[in-house]
């Protein structure tokens, strides 16, 4: 995350220790918008909003391709 372009706009929920046990870890829960519904959000407005070309260039960035 440190050298992403989101790392000024991400916050990492911290774990709650008094809740958790060694088999369950248990986090604070955070409200907003998850880091990939972002990425398509900015990718999206970067493409003049075409959603079908943001889905097929992170389906070829999943696929390795």
């Amino acid at each position: 995350m440190k050298a992403s372009p989101y790392k000024n706009r991400v916050v990492v929920p911290e774990p709650l220790i008094q809740f958790s046990t060694p088999n369950v870890l248990i986090m604070e829960f955070l409200d907003g918008v998850k880091l990939e519904q972002a990425v398509k959000d900015d990718l999206t407005r970067a493409l003049n909003g075409d959603g079908a070309l943001v889905k097929s260039l992170i389906e070829e960035k999943r696929a390795g391709r």
